[in-house]
């Protein structure tokens, strides 16, 4: 089409985001990612960046793209190593986002027997779901609450960062056999995965330890994967569910993605101590 210009309302600044955003309504499509957004002034106030359909569009901030402008037009010498670049920006982040986290007042609600994370900062929400599986009658009842933010860092189409996943799940027995509960655990348990996207070429494989974790009946797996590119930033995963019983359990799991090994073990430490059982 050349050149496609559309009319759209400013809606001001997206609630409940790390990544400061304008929500913007008005035709973005696929394509038009990095094209100016002007005021009634011919004013460049956004970049294109997303869309959620419906005419709900997202911008980045037109600050964010000066910052840019006046940093390279400041080198003495042009940038080169742009994998440098970018580790350092995606350090920089990490470095925000989990302190932010970190130093938040992390709440709790109660899921079956236990208390977990409702909500651990505002630009990570949380909500629930909640199903029953039958086929004659009802087996078990199967609870789940997940936490996540609406934005992560694009590194590239196959490769997602920047994000804090938490899920946690209850299961009841209800009519199941104690092997048919252990076989729908292991079946959950296994089935968990990390939240973010990254492709073969982006990170090694995962390299995971299992045992018995913060209390001898509880079964947990905690993985890791490195950037190829990237030097000293994981992905990490964990799993875990307890054992103990045959009528109920908790699943708990969490993915943390573009972060260093001991910001990761900070996280795992206070993640772990928020959880209560009755």
């Amino acid at each position: 089409l050349g050149t496609a210009v559309v009319p759209g309302t400013y809606n001001g600044y997206t609630k409940q985001s790390f990544y400061q955003r304008i929500h913007f309504t008005g035709s973005i499509n696929p394509g038009m990612s990095g094209g100016p957004v002007l005021n009634s002034d011919g004013q460049v106030i956004g970049v294109n960046v997303a869309t959620a359909g419906n005419q709900i569009g997202f911008l980045v901030v037109a600050d964010k793209l000066r910052k840019l402008l006046d940093r390279y037009q400041s080198r003495q010498t042009p940038l080169v190593d742009y994998q440098q670049h970018i580790r350092a920006q995606l350090l920089d982040n990490q470095q925000v986002l989990m302190n932010t986290v970190l130093a938040a007042d992390w709440k709790t609600s109660a899921l079956g027997d236990a208390r977990v994370l409702k909500e651990i900062a505002d630009f990570i929400p949380c909500w629930g779901d909640k199903g029953r599986t039958s086929k004659d009658k009802e087996k078990y009842l199967k609870v789940s609450i997940s936490c996540r933010p609406n934005e992560t860092i694009y590194i590239n189409e196959h490769f997602r960062s920047g994000m804090i996943e938490v899920q946690y799940t209850w299961v009841e027995n209800l009519s199941l056999s104690a092997l048919q509960f252990s076989a729908l655990l292991e079946k959950l348990y296994t089935g968990a995965g990390p939240g973010n996207s990254a492709g073969e070429k982006d990170v090694t494989e995962y390299a995971c330890y299992e045992g018995f974790v913060a209390r001898p009946d509880e079964r947990a797996v905690m993985c890791s994967r490195a950037y190829k590119k990237y030097q000293g930033l994981y992905d990490v995963l964990y799993i875990s569910v307890t054992v103990d019983r045959t009528d109920q359990a908790l699943i708990s799991h969490f993915t943390l993605s573009g972060v260093e090994q001991p910001v990761a073990m900070r996280f795992v430490k206070r993640f772990m101590e928020t959880r209560q059982w009755k």
